[in-house]
């Protein structure tokens, strides 16, 4: 989705050698990210879904559930935070 929304001066990528100007990717690599991300995302769902199905663990494992809970909640706080700020200040995707 970076590659969709950022300007084509922008650059996506890890660094270095690894980061590539989103001018200069082509329309047929976005649009196979972009549908390869939607499945991924799909089967993410799905293995969501089916895993309600399951047995719920001991009243022993409940402790490291809730700090799994913690962990994701904070990851996912701080991230939308990166993206915000990314978003607010109008100079591209610099952090996110």
């Amino acid at each position: 989705m970076f590659i969709l929304f950022a300007g084509d001066d922008q650059y996506v990528g890890i660094g270095g050698d690894w980061s590539w100007r989103v001018g200069d990717i082509s329309t047929t690599w976005t649009y196979g990210l972009l549908i390869g991300g939607g499945l991924l995302l799909l089967a993410a769902v799905v293995m969501v879904i089916i895993g309600r199905n399951r047995v719920r663990p001991a009243p022993a494992d409940d402790r490291a559930f809730a700090e799994l809970l913690w962990h994701s909640g904070i990851f996912l706080a701080v991230n939308a935070f990166i993206w915000m700020q990314d978003i607010a200040t109008g100079g591209g995707l610099d952090y996110a």
